[in-house]
């Protein structure tokens, strides 16, 4: 469900940092949801165990430096805790959202 930030688009060299930062040299466990008519493996990915235990798409959409694809709100196909931690990033103005215009 999140857009990552490419690096030609706002924040995007700061996602990739970020990302960097949190994964290389980590464990991480891989949640394969499904599977487009493109062929791309959709999914979760979490880093950390046990109470360090954290989703990488909240984690990225709550700093701003990822989005939700509007048509997975629309159809109701994002997960609630996700569309949340957009709401508040959005709300606080945070990376992406701080370049939105009122």
């Amino acid at each position: 469900g999140a857009k990552v930030q490419t690096k030609a688009e706002p924040f995007g060299d700061e996602c990739k940092r970020h990302s960097r930062m949190t994964v290389l040299q980590r464990n991480v466990e891989i949640d394969c949801t499904g599977v487009t008519m493109g062929g791309v493996i959709t999914g979760d990915m979490f880093v950390g165990q046990g109470g360090q235990r954290r989703s990488m798409s909240i984690e990225l959409i709550s700093k701003g430096l990822a989005s939700l694809d509007r048509r997975k709100v629309e159809y109701g196909e994002a997960p609630k805790d996700v569309v949340e931690a957009q709401e508040i990033a959005r709300a606080s103005k945070v990376g992406l959202w701080s370049l939105e215009q009122e």
